[in-house]
């Protein structure tokens, strides 16, 4: 008796199984039609937060409490994850400040474009062996003159030239492999001033050797007090 029982209890159920699967066209179109509209008006709620949010962030920032603008930003990488927006675009990356005015560029954050991929595990950029270039919007950061200190791990047969372009100031630089691809490395680049709001940090790779230029792990932005290193 228990086995029918269960035979008459389950086939309904694999057959109303089947019915939700085989919906008619005209049903998935009013349902589709529906979530779009109620993304739209969900998205037009939050909008004046978002809005409120990034204000205070660049007011922050502006005024130098780095911990505050740090907790405004994850609120806004929360309500991004919640309500992401009706046409996903990639943004240039996000710059991350610390408690000594120094920003971060990590290597998650960049927009890519070429054969540069990134490598989850590792949290490193890597692939540098054709022409590609990394991006990061620098459009956060209070106007001033900056050290970029590059952080990135070579192997003995990686290396080559790489290309770094900040709004107008641009150069070129060689990467040099050597030791084991587990020690990290650093390489300065030249000091450049950001005296607009729109400037980006550009890496474009340009010539590798066998193992590709390099895996990049992070780019450290450092203020330069002009009036202390003048004297």
């Amino acid at each position: 008796m228990k086995l029918k029982t269960i035979i008459v209890f389950s086939l309904p159920s694999f057959l109303f199984s089947a019915l939700a699967r085989e919906k008619p066209a005209a049903l998935q179109q009013l349902e589709s039609a529906f979530e779009n509209e109620l993304a739209k008006k969900e998205q037009a709620l939050y909008e004046p937060y978002q809005k409120a949010l990034t204000a205070l962030h660049q007011q922050k920032i502006k005024s130098g409490k780095l911990e505050e603008a740090l907790a405004v930003k994850r609120e806004m990488e929360r309500l991004r994850r919640t309500i992401p927006p009706l046409e996903s675009k990639p943004i240039p990356g996000t710059v991350l400040a610390d408690e000594n005015g120094n920003f971060l560029l990590l290597a998650k954050n960049a927009i890519l474009q070429g054969s540069i991929q990134y490598d989850k595990p590792s949290s490193k950029l890597i692939e540098w062996k054709k022409s590609g270039s990394a991006t990061w919007n620098l459009s956060n950061i209070p106007h001033g003159t900056y050290q970029a200190t590059l952080n990135y791990h070579a192997g003995p047969f990686a290396g080559g030239t790489i290309s770094l372009n900040i709004g107008p100031s641009s150069g070129t630089y060689s990467i040099t492999g050597s030791g084991k691809w587990k020690e990290k490395k650093t390489l300065k680049f030249s000091e450049f001033e950001i005296t607009k709001p729109n400037y980006s940090f550009v890496i474009l790779a340009l010539k590798s050797r066998i193992q590709g230029i390099m895996e990049l792990e992070s780019i450290l932005l450092t203020p330069v007090d002009k009036d202390n290193t003048d004297q």
